[in-house]
């Protein structure tokens, strides 16, 4: 099995807007969902529950 993490990128501007720490990758995760060649995207944030709906309404794969 093969996994694929993204590193949680420079996230200044939005904690300066008060965004918490785990939504600064949000978009990062669904690009990356995107690009790879997943059957199954496994979520352990809300918001990358979000990014891996999406995803699977996209393609038609399975969210976990």
């Amino acid at each position: 099995m093969r996994v694929s993490r993204n590193r949680r990128p420079p996230d200044g501007r939005l904690k300066r807007r008060m965004f918490e720490d785990h939504l600064t990758h949000v978009a990062f995760t669904y690009s990356s969902l995107r690009r790879g060649d997943f059957d199954v995207a496994n979520a352990l944030f809300p918001t990358d529950a979000v990014a891996a709906a999406r995803w699977s309404r996209e393609t038609g794969r399975r969210p976990s």
